[in-house]
């Protein structure tokens, strides 16, 4: 059995985290942004996760934090959409990811 911790987290609202959590994924569920965020840059300050995974909803409020420690390369912080309240900030921030990681936008092709 492999007891290592796995390199990726999810951070979304309460009752959100249980498939990531059956799935091995380090769950953090929290219905305050500004928490979520904190969470993200101790994560983040701790080299804990290589791949945080957060709902839209919560990062919305702090949209220009996240991109900013976004700017490494570890931890990818990947935006997930949020089904019941879809802002379509997931899809805004991969296409900004991936014109950064190949140098153009694929999505408009």
């Amino acid at each position: 059995m492999n007891t290592t911790a796995s390199p990726i987290a999810y951070i979304g609202p309460s009752g959100a985290g249980l498939g990531f959590a059956l799935s091995g994924i380090a769950v953090a569920e929290t219905d305050d942004a500004s928490h979520a965020l904190q969470l993200v840059k101790e994560w983040k300050a701790n080299n804990s996760y290589q791949i945080i995974f957060m709902d839209e909803g919560l990062a919305d409020p702090h949209l220009d934090a996240i991109r900013l420690l976004n700017e490494d390369s570890l931890p990818a912080i990947m935006l997930l959409p949020n089904p019941s309240k879809p802002t379509h900030t997931a899809a805004k921030n991969l296409q900004q990811l991936m014109i950064r990681a190949i140098g153009s936008d694929i999505f408009s092709t």
